[in-house]
């Protein structure tokens, strides 16, 4: 709805669309550099446990389980390097108070049952999304702005080191625009 989409640009400002990544890279790269981190401190916190204990894990966490475990001191540094570097990156995104709103999800949610190699794609595709704000230390907040097929649809609005407070204000204006053209609208 264009009301709704220019009442949000009245309190944001007029967008501008960027490019997230770095030049000639992909978010595929900073999900891999975030898994790198990821299952590396999992395996620190868990790993004894694991080898320990044995547990039944399903076969996706079984799966991760043994990645973790397989992770080197070289891939932790080269993916703690890379991390320094996104952080800087979406630091100079982020300045002058600016806001990245991006999908908080690829697409509506997987329903129930999905099979386990279509899962893990959107698991993935997931996760690329939401290591964004998790890379660079940074406030996010997701916020349903549609339906898709039914099922809600969100918006990730990411915010500069320390602006937890503005994104949450943020959001209470979002919703309020956005309860507004949903009663509109019934």
């Amino acid at each position: 709805d264009s009301a709704v989409f220019n009442q949000m640009v009245d309190l944001l400002g007029t967008p501008i669309e960027t490019c997230i990544a770095r030049h000639n890279e992909e978010l595929s790269s900073w999900f891999n550099t975030f898994r790198v981190i990821q299952a590396s401190e999992v395996w620190k916190c868990h790993g004894e446990w694991v080898q320990t204990a044995n547990p039944d894990f399903g076969p996706g966490i079984s799966d991760r389980f043994k990645m973790a475990s397989q992770i080197s001191v070289d891939q932790v540094a080269t993916a703690t390097n890379s991390r320094a570097e996104i952080i800087d990156h979406l630091d100079n995104l982020l300045s002058d108070g600016a806001v990245l709103m991006i999908p908080s999800t690829p697409g509506p949610g997987p329903v129930c049952n999905l099979p386990a190699k279509e899962l893990e794609s959107f698991r993935g595709r997931a996760l690329a999304l939401t290591s964004v704000a998790g890379l660079g230390g940074l406030p996010q907040l997701n916020v349903p702005v549609a339906e898709v097929a039914g099922s809600p649809v969100g918006l990730g609005i990411i915010g500069s080191r320390g602006s937890d407070e503005m994104l949450l204000e943020l959001g209470t204006r979002l919703e309020s625009i956005l309860a507004e053209a949903y009663v509109t609208a019934k």
